[in-house]
């Protein structure tokens, strides 16, 4: 997984004195049809032109292997133009964000002197730029304060609702590695359990007759600032922001409803399309 080799990137940092998994996060698909950035659950056209029709894919015993696959993820990257010399320099910076396919916009910016006022701001994304310091970024924590996160998201128009965004935090403290995942906001005002640091399970559901994902719950878009208040300085982190949407179903539901014919049972029926920044991290020395 990913963030096994951030928290490995972490603890080579303190064994020989630099980081050498500092990576950034793209989602890519790796089909052979070449149809790059169809990655909708509903459109899957299959991996290979000749596994492609929806009962080559779903049929028991016929080449079951393909319900592994699914559509493919997608690489989003924040730069100034849209062109060659800009989206490389992001790439360079790590200014990238991966989702599972969905299209989902993602922000997430470290200000250590962030406040709440930020939410209230006509640009919080031009301030966040001013002030701090956006995903992909290295700092140097030299005044020792508790680290701030602006993260935005917005819905895909075409995908169901925004559930939640969560923060993963990695981090090494006294020679151990550590993680934690942080629901940081949820959906129609559910609260966050302090102690659990979740809040309860959305109450969105699908319509398993026509693969229709419910509108009564979630949001359109999700903005939060949160502060990290278990930060201590001897810890060397990282973290990246995680944006959930609410229940949809699999591509191999979709197809099941095509030849009338019931989902197979050693698979989901259903999944949640999400988003992951590329992480900030932050040193103190």
């Amino acid at each position: 997984m990913a963030r096994d080799g951030l928290k490995i990137g972490l603890t080579l940092e303190d064994e020989i004195g630099f980081n050498p998994l500092d990576f950034g996060m793209i989602g890519s698909s790796d089909s052979h049809n070449s149809n790059p950035g169809d990655t909708e659950e509903w459109d899957y056209r299959g991996r290979t032109s000749f596994v492609g029709p929806s009962k080559v894919r779903v049929k028991d015993g016929l080449l079951l292997t393909q319900l592994v696959n699914n559509p493919g993820g997608l690489a989003a990257i924040w730069a100034e133009e849209n062109n060659r010399d800009t989206l490389f320099e992001a790439m360079q910076k790590k200014e990238v964000y991966a989702t599972s396919g969905t299209r989902i916009k993602l922000r997430f910016f470290l200000n250590f002197n962030g406040t709440e006022d930020l939410l209230n701001s006509l640009d919080p994304i031009a301030e966040s730029y001013k002030n701090g310091h956006p995903m992909g970024s290295t700092v140097i924590n030299g005044s020792m304060q508790q680290p701030k996160f602006y993260i935005t998201a917005e819905r895909d128009s075409l995908s169901a609702p925004l559930d939640k965004i969560q923060i993963i935090k990695g981090w090494t403290e006294n020679g151990k590695i550590n993680e934690i995942v942080y629901d940081v906001i949820c959906s129609d005002d559910r609260e966050i359990n302090n102690r659990k640091n979740k809040c309860k399970e959305t109450k969105a559901s699908v319509n398993f007759e026509n693969c229709s994902f419910d509108e009564n719950f979630g949001s359109d878009r999700l903005e939060v600032i949160w502060t990290d208040t278990e930060y201590t300085p001897d810890q060397n982190t990282f973290y990246y922001a995680r944006a959930i949407e609410n229940p949809t179903c699999r591509w191999s539901t979709y197809d099941s409803i095509r030849i009338d014919e019931k989902p197979a049972k050693n698979y989901p029926k259903i999944m949640r399309e999400m988003a992951w920044s590329s992480p900030i991290w932050i040193k103190n020395k």
